[in-house]
């Protein structure tokens, strides 16, 4: 008998699944975030809003400390303490830091991060003109000098003066030497009992500045009280309320000079009031003055007032014609300009604008001088060039955009104009014959 053979099973073995391993994310190294976090959404989000508090926040401030204080502690700074009713302090960012990180996403964000494609160059464009603007208020802001000149018919100069900064000048009288000028930047902060040293190495002496005064009238001690102020000569500095307009302000400061082996050599009142008086001393033989002026700067050529014309409108005091005829010199050759309330003369990077007149109060036939604000601002056609390149990118966007659409909608219209005529021509069914 016999017997069939067993079969064989072979059952195959599933494979072996490796062990799983824990997951771990992807990690990014430490100047990526930074990056990331500069050409965030977020941020520029974050950044436009305080720029709209600041700009608020300023122009309310504006009516109560005036252009340049508002300015100066709002827009050019890191940053800025808003006091409701003078009692709660809001801390905010400076114009001058928000500026700044706004250009850091321009460029992280919408220039390297941005996908460069034929599609998107316009919002390159429009990005780099952005960037642009920015590097020109800075450039402004650290370049431009910009301040007045008044003349009176007949009169001429080729120097302009700062509206806000002050400047100590020493000169040695007799001798066309240069002015040593210790800058208000460098003393604005003497205030009280604060003082400070000033050395020049041409100059036999040392110059020792304290009791900045930001608003003052000269008073005369004269045996009574000088209100807790220094006295020195027999003079004083007498605070005043700060002016609304900082040009308005009359600054002073007090001025020792000591000689190099730490003599007293005198003292003085250095003010710009018009009751003061030029500090003058000897030092090693050598006679010198000290006074305090408005920082000035050279043109280089001479503007002289030839008419200034101020009309208004019968029965009123608003200005009709509001104009200077000059004459500019350069090189012996004269060249008669018109400078009206819109039409400035722009000539090697100076820029004059008709800003005033005065005496106020004078009447039509009264004379009257001219008050020119004068600019020099290296970047003085950046913010005009960044328009336009915006202006452009953002065109030719829209433009490729509407171009793109069209194109869509084209192609749609003609899909379905293709469907209809084809379900026209399909012959309807033919009918079959009931049984």
């Amino acid at each position: 008998m016999s017997t069939a053979p067993e079969a064989e099973s072979h059952q195959e073995s599933e494979p072996v699944k490796p062990p799983l391993l824990p997951s771990r994310k992807k990690t990014s190294p430490g100047w990526w975030k930074v990056f990331e976090f500069f050409a965030s959404f977020g941020l520029a989000t974050v950044v436009l809003f305080f720029l709209f508090i600041i700009t608020w926040v300023g122009t309310l401030e504006q009516v109560e400390n005036g252009l340049h204080v508002t300015v100066r502690e709002y827009f050019e700074s890191l940053y800025a303490v808003y006091w409701v009713n003078g009692v709660i302090p809001i801390p905010l960012p400076g114009g001058y830091l928000l500026l700044l990180l706004l250009f850091l996403n321009i460029v992280c964000g919408g220039i390297i991060r941005l996908r460069k494609k034929p599609q998107t160059i316009g919002i390159l464009i429009a990005h780099l003109s952005i960037a642009f603007l920015i590097v020109a208020g800075a450039v402004s802001f650290y370049f431009k000098k910009d301040g007045n000149m008044a003349l009176w018919p007949g009169d001429s100069s080729n120097l302009f003066q700062s509206f806000t900064n002050w400047v100590v000048e020493v000169k040695e009288l007799g001798t066309d030497s240069d002015v040593w000028m210790i800058h208000d930047s460098d003393f604005k902060d003497l205030e009280g009992s604060k003082s400070r040293v000033f050395t020049n190495d041409a100059l036999p002496f040392e110059l020792k500045l304290f009791g900045y005064v930001r608003n003052s009238e000269l008073g005369v001690a004269d045996g009574g009280s000088s209100g807790g102020q220094p006295v020195v000569d027999g003079f004083y500095l007498k605070p005043s309320p700060a002016a609304k307009e900082d040009e308005m302000n009359v600054g002073g400061v007090l001025c020792e000079v000591l000689g190099k082996d730490g003599s007293k050599l005198g003292e003085s009142v250095i003010t710009f009031h018009p009751s003061g008086k030029v500090f003058t001393f000897e030092a090693d033989g050598r006679k010198f003055a000290v006074e305090m002026n408005r920082e000035r700067w050279e043109v280089p050529f001479t503007v002289r007032l030839d008419k200034f014309v101020h009309e208004v409108y019968p029965k009123t005091n608003k200005p009709r014609v509001f104009r200077s005829e000059i004459t500019r010199t350069e090189n012996g050759i004269d060249e008669p300009v018109k400078i009206s309330m819109n039409e400035p003369m722009r000539y090697k990077g100076y820029t004059f604008f008709q800003a005033s007149w005065g005496p106020q109060g004078a009447g039509p036939n009264d004379p009257k001088f001219s008050q020119f604000e004068v600019a020099k601002n290296p970047s003085d056609h950046w913010p005009l060039w960044s328009c336009i390149a915006a202006f452009i990118g953002l065109a030719l966007h829209f433009s490729m955009s509407l171009w793109k659409f069209s194109k869509r909608s084209a192609k749609k219209s003609s899909a379905k104009s293709e469907t209809a005529a084809g379900e026209e021509t399909v012959p309807p069914a033919a009918s079959q014959p009931e049984p």
